[in-house]
Formats: structure tokens, C-alpha cells, sequence
């Protein structure tokens, strides 16, 4: 189980790609920031491209945003129902599928 959970980071990664201008970082959630330095960003592609008033590639990292999430809540969802603890997901959480 630890593996698998330690795994799980890995779900939240951006499919396919980095972030717009730093392909070497994949993760939907932080990042050290342009502007930053070392500081982390949260949600780096999302925040970065209001910063810079950039709408195209904010709806787009949104996007991205989004399908992490509902990868991880896949994810955990099964973890729940394989340890015997799972419940159907609240009708929010699959609204738009």
C-alpha cells in the first residue's frame, strides 16, 4: 500500500506535456515560479498565465488543472474500494462526465 501511495503523486501530473516554457516540470499543482525564483507556485501553468494576461493558455492549464483532479479522484476512489471503504462519488464530483 505505501507504494501505491507514494505512487499517487504521478496521477497529478500534466499529461504529455510540462508547463508552457518549462516542458521539465509536469506537475498540475506547484512549481517553482518564473518570477519566483525557488518560491513554489500554486498552480503554476493557471497563475503564471493571468500574471501575464495570457486567457488562451490560462483556459488551457485550467484544463489541465481539471483533469488532474479528476485523475487523482479516480485514483483514490479505487484505493477506497479496495480497502473496502468506498462509496459512490457525490453527484458533484461526476457531474459533466
Amino acid at each position: 500500500m505505501k507504494k501505491k501511495s507514494a505512487l499517487l503523486v504521478f496521477v497529478f501530473l500534466l499529461v504529455g506535456y510540462g508547463l508552457p516554457d518549462r516542458v521539465g516540470f509536469r506537475h498540475a499543482f506547484y512549481a517553482p515560479g518564473v518570477y519566483t525564483g525557488c518560491a513554489a507556485v500554486v498552480p503554476p501553468g493557471v497563475r503564471e498565465a493571468v500574471a501575464r494576461k495570457d486567457r488562451t493558455t490560462a483556459a488551457q492549464q485550467l484544463g489541465s488543472v481539471q483533469g488532474a483532479v479528476e485523475r487523482g479522484m479516480v485514483t483514490l476512489t479505487q484505493a477506497l474500494q479496495r480497502l473496502g471503504g468506498g462509496r459512490a462519488a457525490p453527484a458533484h464530483a461526476t457531474a459533466g462526465r
